[in-house]
């Protein structure tokens, strides 16, 4: 999978999660505050309703009062009533009862609410008892507490409602009344514009089960009872109102349509594409943007990369015009090409001469360790240079030119000339030491130069089977080593080097490819440590086999033990800049001169110990030596 495929995909999971994280969010916020607003809704709309009864039962009450407001007591009989009747359809009333002060009927009438022909009513009788709901809240002398002379009464042909009053004198009552079913409902529904059903308890009316199910709940209850009806498109709420005796009569059920909830989904859903719709918008201009800025000049490297690596055409460059960090990179890439054009000539070159690359490989290397510590030197006398006091000789200079025609007397008389003298000699002093100091720099920047010199001699010695071995002192030789380290990676305040050198006479060796081992040596072992406790043990001994043994031993990160048997392996490291070929180089070379490199440690943060084992005396004549080299070689081969 490509770097700009993984990139889409990371970035489109990231805004589909986004996405889906968010409309998650907005549900599980919203969706609550929608079905309490359609809970309010019904509820609100249950009270409405409950008003509308009260409104039909006060307009009741208005009629009755009409009825003893406009006669002085109650009609003896049907026809003495009867002009007084005939506005009773027009009135819309179902029951209209005229009775004496005893209760007995002096008038009746009862109407079929649908058809209005007259009925038998059995809860209104031609004798009313004072105790009938109709009449018990005239009966205070019997009843303390008194009751109410309006309100809802179950009936056998359903709930009715119904007012009651008293004529003067206490000498009869008027009772008017209509039917809920089906006039008083559909008017209340058209006057409120809100759906409800209901049932009266125990009337003739046969009541849902489902509400049925929850009548002891309902009748129980002092609040309204919701039912959000699961995945349904309506919202109900469940509410009782009582009759004219304080008693549950009918239950009622307000249904509101959930367009809130409907609504808002809808709002959500909206949202939810916008923000899907604005992620991908998002996402699409992510994309072209690091297309263009990133992914675009990665493609271009990468593939200029596996061209190169793959024809070896080190003269294909980039030539990118970019001012960022790609630019630099490609401009990197291009200087590198370059340097490795040319070092592959001379790899190859010296591959041509020598007959393996391996030596070419093993000078770069080891060059490029010397070549630090001389760029350090060479750094330093520049800077010494600039240091001199060559302004000061100018102002001397100038001062003598001023005074060239009488300067003897310049010299003795003015205080200026007096101080000339001093002058010099301060100065001469100064220069003295910044000579001393360069030639110190000069001559280290010319050993690094001569050993890289040898280094290459070496090379080429080996090529034409010569050997470069002269006496040398071991100990000069680790601290030499160990002063290109210093000057290559830089002194540092938290190592700590540990000298033990046993007093041991000069042998004859090939001292610069002595140099080459240990510099390798001390500075793998100063790149393994780390931390505020760094040391590094420098160490040379005769061991017990006649060999001359010069260890390197650090504290640092140790080797695993799968690692040791390796370590030594043309190409391998554990180090993420190593190149794998310092050790394998460091162990030809001991071979070559007569010796051996082992390495030693005790596993992962442990520290290691690498010991270099070179002969008291060379082995044989350089026939022999050139041999053992041919031997190698032919092997490895």
């Amino acid at each position: 999978m490509s770097l700009k495929v993984k990139i889409a995909s990371i970035i489109s999971a990231l805004v589909i999660l986004v996405s889906v994280a968010g409309a998650l969010i907005h549900y599980s916020v919203f969706s609550s505050t929608f079905e309490l607003l359609e809970e309010e809704e019904v509820i609100e709309d249950l009270d409405e309703i409950t008003r509308a009864f009260d409104a039909e039962i006060r307009d009741l009450e208005r009629i009755t009062r009409w009825y003893v407001a406009s006669t002085t007591g109650p009609p003896l009989s049907t026809s003495a009533a009867a002009p007084r009747l005939g506005g009773v359809i027009a009135q819309e009333l179902d029951l209209l009862l005229f009775c004496d002060a005893s209760g007995s009927a002096t008038h009746k009438i009862v109407l079929e609410p649908d058809d209005h022909t007259p009925i038998t009513l059995e809860e209104f009788p031609n004798r009313l008892s004072l105790r009938h709901p109709a009449l018990a809240w005239a009966a205070s002398t019997l009843d303390p507490q008194g009751m109410k002379s309006s309100g809802l009464l179950a009936t056998s042909k359903g709930p009715m409602c119904l007012a009651a009053a008293a004529y003067p004198l206490n000498d009869g009552f008027v009772v008017a009344g209509r039917f809920v079913f089906d006039t008083v409902r559909d008017r209340i529904a058209e006057d409120t514009g809100n759906l409800f059903d209901l049932w009266q308890i125990d009337g003739p009316r046969t009541m849902p089960q489902d509400v049925s199910q929850r009548l002891d709940q309902i009748t129980s209850a002092t609040a309204p009872v919701l039912d959000a009806q699961g995945e349904s498109d309506q919202i109900a709420a469940y509410a009782t109102i009582n009759d004219i005796l304080e008693r549950p009569s009918i239950v009622l059920r307000a249904n509101v349509e959930r367009r809130i909830s409907s609504a808002g989904s809808t709002a959500m859903a909206s949202g939810a594409v916008l923000d899907a719709t604005m992620g991908f918008i998002v996402l699409l201009c992510l994309i072209l943007v690091l297309n263009h800025l990133v992914l675009r000049p990665i493609q271009e490297l990468t593939e200029h990369a596996e061209k190169t690596g793959s024809s070896e055409d080190f003269h294909a460059r980039l030539n990118t015009a970019r001012d960022d960090e790609f630019g630099m990179l490609g401009r990197g890439f291009d200087q590198m090409m370059i340097r490795l054009e040319k070092a592959r000539g001379d790899l190859l070159e010296t591959a041509r001469t020598a007959g393996k690359s391996e030596l070419a490989t093993g000078i770069l290397h080891n060059v490029g360790n010397v070549l630090n510590s001389v760029n350090i030197s060479a750094a330093l006398v520049g800077q010494r240079l600039d240091e001199l006091c060559i302004r000061d000789l100018e102002r001397l200079a100038a001062v003598l030119t001023e005074h060239a025609e009488d300067l003897p007397t310049f010299l003795t008389s003015d205080p200026r000339g007096k101080h000339i003298e001093p002058f010099l000699a301060a100065l001469v002093k100064q220069l003295r030491e910044e000579r001393g100091s360069i030639r110190d720099e000069v001559q280290s920047l010319s050993d690094g130069i001569e050993h890289i010199c040898e280094l290459i001699k070496s090379q080429q010695g080996i090529a034409k089977k010569t050997s470069l071995r002269e006496f040398t002192n071991l100990a000069d030789r680790f601290d030499e080593a160990l002063m290109i380290t210093q000057k290559a990676q830089g002194e540092s305040s938290q190592l700590v080097v540990i000298k033990r050198y046993e007093q041991l006479p000069e042998i004859e060796i090939d001292k610069h490819r002595l140099l080459e081992i240990l510099v390798n040596l001390i500075q793998n072992a100063r790149q393994a440590t780390s931390g505020p406790s760094q040391e590094v043990l420098l160490e040379l001994r005769k061991s017990a086999d006649g060999m001359l043994a010069l260890s390197v031993a650090d504290n640092g990160c140790g080797i695993a033990k799968e690692d040791l048997i390796r370590i030594f392996s043309m190409g391998y490291t554990t180090r993420d800049d190593g190149h794998g070929f310092g050790l394998h180089s460091c162990a030809n070379v001991a071979k070559e001169m007569g010796g051996s490199l082992r390495v030693q440690s005790d596993g992962v943060g442990r520290g290691a110990c690498f010991t270099l084992e070179v002969p008291e005396r060379p082995p044989g004549s350089l026939e022999t030596v050139t041999d053992s080299a041919s031997v190698r070689r032919g092997g490895a081969a």
